[in-house]
């Protein structure tokens, strides 16, 4: 449900272009011969931060770490995984690699983050862009986006 809602920004910049009549681009051209570098970082460097950020959170928490994994089977059952499937601390380090691995080609969970990136960044930006400098508009951006996401979080 939480995803149909990703496509609001989209679908209200569509209709307020529509209502105002504004012709503005939409600032959505992806360069990916140019830029791939900086495509291969976004796709893979926020899974590898959550896994290097659990490691460290575990040289700080010791105590909190279960290396018989109950703590995951108990989780992943509440999701229907099954329960009775052998966790060791090896299948636990390779299930934190794939997902690293597998992470950036779940395009289902991409086509969803579109509705967001053309409607916040590709029409919304660029007209706070010509009202203000680069660096407020990119501010304002972002404390609208966390408003917007408020509500989710709290």
């Amino acid at each position: 449900m939480l995803s149909f809602f990703s496509f609001f920004p989209l679908l209200s910049n569509f209709f307020t272009g529509v209502i105002t009549k504004d012709k503005s681009p939409w600032m959505i051209k992806p360069n990916f011969r140019k830029n791939w570098r900086i495509y291969l970082i976004a796709a893979f460097l926020p899974s590898t931060l959550i896994f290097f950020g659990a490691i460290l959170y575990f040289l700080i928490f010791p105590n909190h770490l279960d290396l018989s994994g109950a703590k995951l089977v108990e989780t992943y059952g509440k999701f229907g995984f099954p329960l009775n499937l052998p966790y060791t601390l090896d299948s636990i380090i390779k299930i934190g690699i794939v997902g690293i691995i597998i992470s950036p080609f779940i395009i289902p969970v991409a086509i969803f983050a579109l509705g967001e990136e053309i409607g916040w960044r590709g029409y919304l930006l660029p007209i706070l862009m010509k009202l203000m400098n680069k660096k407020r508009a990119i501010l304002l951006n972002g404390i609208l986006w966390g408003l917007a996401h408020a509500p989710l979080i709290y």
